[in-house]
């Protein structure tokens, strides 16, 4: 703790945590929420689509139980497979895979950013989980720009990750909205089976490590200010330090004072 001349009824506080997993856990699959946003536009018919239909179907076939899905498909408009997100279970899974068999419907052009700025303010089905939102597209999108600023305004608690598609594919696109979002890309020119499937094993490995989230402090003092504060508190990782700043009121700390944190391990 530190005082201040300038402010002498206030004192700033640092706490410093390395969260820990059991060297048991930090190989398991963690379960999560995870979107997919497949792109149903013109530029995807043909082989497009079927190649990112064939990765959905890889990564539904692959979530870890007790993870929640959904499926955003979109082109000039957009529209949910459910109308919120749906535990994994054996009918949710064949549901949805039954449903997918029948994609390859052309939605027309590439609007990507109002399916965005319906999906991304939404609260998740359960808080504690991770959200990850895949994006299954060749890039050839409208406002690519404006795409990548809006999905930079949820990289607290989303993953953004993306799988370009096709030779033509926007490489910058592709890479700068996983960049944006702390995710992971793919660019899949070749779009081989064994490609798609090495690369979809990858980015589920990537998406379902083990983290800490729903992180609360309890000062047990009265404080004015707090970094970072709920709702912009991120999701946190075995081994990676997590740094908590605060504003208290000097007449309430005390030789005893302790902050209590608390953490929601995702396995």
């Amino acid at each position: 703790m530190a005082e201040s001349t300038s402010h002498p009824d206030e004192i700033a506080a640092v706490v410093s945590y390395i969260p820990q997993l059991d060297e048991d856990d930090q190989d398991e699959m963690a379960p999560g929420e995870f979107i997919f946003v497949l792109d149903w536009s013109g530029s995807m018919s043909g082989s497009g689509i079927q190649k990112a239909t064939e990765a959905l179907a890889l990564f539904l076939n692959s979530l870890p139980s007790g993870s929640y899905f959904n499926i955003l498909s979109f082109g000039s408009h957009h529209s949910y497979m459910f109308d919120k997100s749906k535990e994994y279970t054996k009918q949710t899974l064949s549901t949805a895979i039954e449903q997918i068999k029948t994609f390859g419907g052309d939605m027309g052009g590439t609007d990507l950013l109002r399916p965005l700025q319906d999906l991304l303010p939404q609260h998740k089905v359960k808080s504690e989980l991770p959200w990850n939102v895949f994006i299954l597209t060749d890039g050839e999108i409208d406002d690519p720009k404006s795409t990548c600023q809006y999905i930079s305004q949820f990289s607290h608690d989303t993953w953004i990750h993306t799988f370009g598609f096709g030779s033509g594919v926007d490489w910058y696109l592709v890479k700068e909205m996983a960049k944006q979002g702390k995710g992971t890309y793919a660019i899949l020119e070749d779009t081989s089976s064994l490609n798609v499937n090495t690369n979809v094993i990858k980015a589920l490995k990537h998406s379902t490590v083990p983290a800490f989230t729903n992180l609360k402090a309890d000062w047990n003092m009265d404080v004015s200010h707090q970094v970072p504060w709920a709702p912009f508190i991120e999701t946190y990782f075995a081994n990676e330090l997590f740094i908590l700043t605060a504003i208290l009121k000097k007449s309430t700390v005390t030789e005893d004072s302790r902050v209590i944190i608390e953490m929601f391990e995702t396995l």
